[in-house]
């Protein structure tokens, strides 16, 4: 339907697609999959306006939005990076009209997550080190404590999450 379909690589692995972005016409890029700085955020951003630049590509990806308190990091009083604090983040709106992108559709996305024991936290906490930027389990022991006796009270401790998700098309040359 779209011709060529990419997905960019998970973070550390190298992509080759040497002479095929003029084949392209459809981009898609996972928040989950970029690396956790605006920098990494940018520069597979230009990937993807290399890929999606022919007239008429497709440029679809989901992107973290300001978080809904509480957070993790709020209940654990953990440190966030810079990048993620208010005010601090990304406008890839501006980034993407820029580019030359049109709007097709943005959707804000709200998934939430109820943890029901410690171990899930600790395990989210560990495979995505930016939620807290300091996490360890020794020097959480104590908040990871109070929040297992809460999840356990109020048989579970849930989050919100918020994503915007976003379809740009490059129009077509007139």
């Amino acid at each position: 339907m779209y011709g060529h379909l990419i997905t960019l690589p998970p973070r550390g692995r190298a992509a080759h697609w040497k002479g095929t972005f003029g084949k392209m016409r459809l981009i898609l890029i996972r928040h989950g999959e970029s690396d956790w700085g605006q920098r990494a955020s940018r520069s597979r951003l230009y990937l993807a306006d290399r890929v999606a630049r022919r007239p008429g590509g497709l440029l679809l990806t989901a992107q973290g939005a300001p978080s809904i308190p509480p957070t993790l990091a709020d209940v654990l009083e953990g440190p966030i990076p810079t990048w993620a604090q208010e005010g601090q983040g990304w406008d890839i709106d501006t980034t993407l009209d820029e580019a030359g992108f049109a709007t097709v559709e943005k959707l804000d996305a709200f998934p939430k997550t109820t943890y029901l024991d410690i171990g899930a936290v600790v395990y989210m906490l560990r495979a995505v080190p930016w939620t807290i930027t300091d996490f360890d389990v020794e020097r959480y022991r104590e908040r990871l404590y109070r929040l297992h006796l809460r999840t356990k009270r109020e048989a579970g401790f849930t989050v919100r999450d918020h994503h915007r998700l976003l379809e740009m098309r490059k129009p077509a040359e007139r």
